[in-house]
């Protein structure tokens, strides 16, 4: 009984949305659906591509200014659709099931729609494809879709173009899916190691370091500080002699009294981590703050401020 529930549940399912299926045998290595907007079922990913962060233009018409440009993670992967299938159909189950999600749909486009002559579709494939777009041959624009669809959510929006085609020239039912999910750009990912922060000691007495974050206002330091925290570490266990201040900076914004106390608070939050899981000797280091009155930059402007907070290691 409990089999045959579970039977047809799977059969209601995969009857409404045939291409929400994650992974599959013969996919391409380290390959993966994206998760909100899966496959189609048995689908073949032969192309993977992920980044990151990086920029993309998602085209969203037939003009060469029709276009959405976007940076974030960007994720293109490439499918071999079973040639019994439609384009047709295959679209009109991803785009029932983005509605699902929650996406609204942005542009659409099929056959004629997409390009009427082969300079014009090949024109268009390029723009979506990009150079590959070129090992791709047959009349695309006879059997084509296209759909450009966008989610909003706290977390950052997605975009998703699915471009649909079938090739009888080339490989038959083809796909290409680019998703971008927009995020900030990682800053600040240049950790500088123990050798360097004891050569810049070595020669200038100190060494300003931007990979100890804080929430503003706060003194108790980010997870993303470790790396830093780890080579501070290093270079005390690597010269057991060296003796430091940490000093606290803080950038002009609020009063001098409080950025006094907050400058000295997250000097002391850095001391107290070394000390307590790192084992360093207490008496090896001290710790001060000195609010903005050591500037590196004009705290006029955000990049000035962001220049100006900071911690510096100062030999004692």
């Amino acid at each position: 009984m409990k089999l045959s529930i579970i039977n047809a549940i799977g059969f209601i399912v995969f009857s409404i949305f045939p291409c929400l299926i994650v992974g599959a045998e013969g996919d391409v290595k380290g390959s993966k659906d994206h998760a909100l907007v899966g496959r189609y079922a048995g689908s073949k990913i032969f192309e993977y591509n992920l980044k990151e962060f990086d920029e993309f233009r998602m085209i969203s018409g037939l003009e060469s200014s029709d276009e959405i440009r976007l940076e974030g993670k960007v994720i293109r992967i490439f499918y071999n659709v079973p040639n019994d299938r439609s384009t047709l159909e295959v679209m009109r189950n991803f785009r029932e099931s983005l509605k699902s999600n929650n996406f609204k749909e942005i542009y659409s486009c099929s056959n004629n729609g997409c390009g009427k002559d082969s300079d014009n579709v090949r024109y268009f494939r390029k723009r979506i494809l990009g150079e590959k777009g070129f090992n791709f041959v047959g009349d695309f624009h006879k059997d084509q879709r296209y759909l450009v669809a966008k989610l909003l959510r706290p977390a950052g929006n997605i975009y998703v173009a699915i471009y649909d085609f079938n090739d009888s020239n080339y490989d038959g039912h083809l796909m290409n899916i680019s998703i971008v999910e927009l995020k900030p750009m990682e800053r600040d990912q240049i950790v500088v190691d123990s050798n360097e922060m004891a050569s810049k000691i070595s020669q200038h007495g100190s060494i300003s370091l931007y990979g100890i974050y804080f929430d503003i206002d706060k003194a108790y330091m980010k997870p993303e500080s470790k790396p830093t925290i780890d080579e501070i570490a290093k270079l005390l266990i690597q010269n057991p002699d060296l003796k430091l201040v940490v000093v606290g900076h803080t950038d002009n914004q609020g009063g001098f009294e409080y950025n006094m106390d907050l400058s000295k608070r997250r000097a002391d939050s850095v001391k107290n981590k070394l000390v307590s899981q790192y084992n360093i000797e207490a008496n090896r280091l001290a710790s001060w703050g000195v609010a903005y009155l050591s500037p590196v930059s004009s705290n006029r402007t955000e990049e000035g401020r962001k220049n100006n907070r900071r911690v510096e290691l100062v030999e004692r």
